[in-house]
């Protein structure tokens, strides 16, 4: 009579360069589609890093001794050194606020990790350069102690707080974030496959 084969003595007597399901290869394929975004998001902050920086240098050397130049409207460039936050409030908590930049940033890291959508790892790579163009700042320049360097603000209209490269970076970032509704980054969520 015939034997039925068993499943397992099949698998066995496969030949060797049979192909198979294997349960590495997805693995390997979610590792490295989970990096593929930092290639969109790094590049993009680290343009807005350098521009934040290039720009506050020259505000430095340029507008110095209460020097301003005028722009178009209301428009200046007027160099002022901020050591709060926001409207230069709570600037007894700069080192407070420089940890929260530094979490913001590992945070934007993480979630980048969970996020397939292009438009999306732009808009975290804005966020991201300008907090740590802020935050270069609050590290290395003057201040009265440790992470309470004064950020260079520079940007002026006079009838709002004077602002830089980076906080309009922040400020795109987030607002495209939520125009975009992205609901790419969900906790115990599912990647994305979707480009724009």
């Amino acid at each position: 009579s015939t034997r039925p084969v068993d499943s397992a003595s099949a698998d066995l007597a496969a030949p060797a360069g049979a192909a198979g399901p294997s349960s590495d290869a997805p693995v390997e394929d979610s590792r490295r589609g989970s990096w593929a975004g930092l290639l969109w998001m790094i590049p993009v902050a680290a343009l807005v890093l350098v521009a934040d920086q290039l720009t506050k240098l020259w505000a430095v050397e340029s507008l110095g001794y209460q020097r301003t130049i005028d722009l178009f409207w209301t428009a200046r460039f007027n160099l002022v050194r901020n050591e709060g936050a926001a409207f230069s409030l709570g600037s007894d908590f700069t080192p407070f606020i420089a940890v929260g930049a530094i979490a913001i940033a590992i945070t934007v890291v993480v979630l980048s990790r969970r996020v397939e959508r292009r438009s999306v790892l732009i808009a975290l790579g804005l966020v991201l350069g300008g907090a740590l163009g802020n935050l270069v700042d609050r590290v290395a320049r003057e201040g009265s102690g440790f992470l309470r360097g004064a950020v260079v603000d520079f940007i002026d209209f006079q009838w709002w707080p004077v602002f830089n490269i980076a906080d309009i970076a922040i400020v795109v970032g987030g607002l495209l974030l939520v125009l975009l509704r992205s609901d790419d980054v969900v906790p115990g969520g599912h990647d994305r496959q979707r480009s724009d």
